[in-house]
């Protein structure tokens, strides 16, 4: 129960714009947290992280939380380059697609 309800949560605070929310799901996703109670998923842990980078980009969330935005920065390119070697060619293009979707779905629904 408290890998769903952690799932849950980052997932409505990525949904409103946090970073930090999004990359903390691509690390639920590898096993880097709450190991034993999530099936490891290399596609949502991807999907993840680019979700993440892409808010990272939309919002500017570092004059507030500066240390834990610019640790963040500082691991994402490595992650992203490790799901992107786990997975085949065609599971990295649904990646992009998935997250590209997901951007657009919730950045329609913030615009005023």
């Amino acid at each position: 129960m408290p890998a769903g309800f952690a799932a849950h949560a980052a997932g409505r605070a990525a949904a409103q714009g946090y970073p930090l929310a999004a990359f903390a799901l691509g690390d639920l996703y590898t096993g880097r947290i709450f190991r034993y109670h999530v099936t490891r998923d290399e596609l949502a842990a991807c999907t993840w992280y680019a979700i993440a980078s892409s808010l990272d980009k939309q919002n500017d969330w570092e004059p507030v939380q500066t240390q834990p935005i610019l640790g963040m920065r500082s691991e994402l390119s490595d992650r992203m380059e490790k799901s992107r070697k786990n997975l085949g060619a065609g599971q990295y293009a649904a990646c992009g697609s998935r997250s590209a979707e997901w951007m657009a779905a919730h950045l329609q629904r913030r615009t005023p």
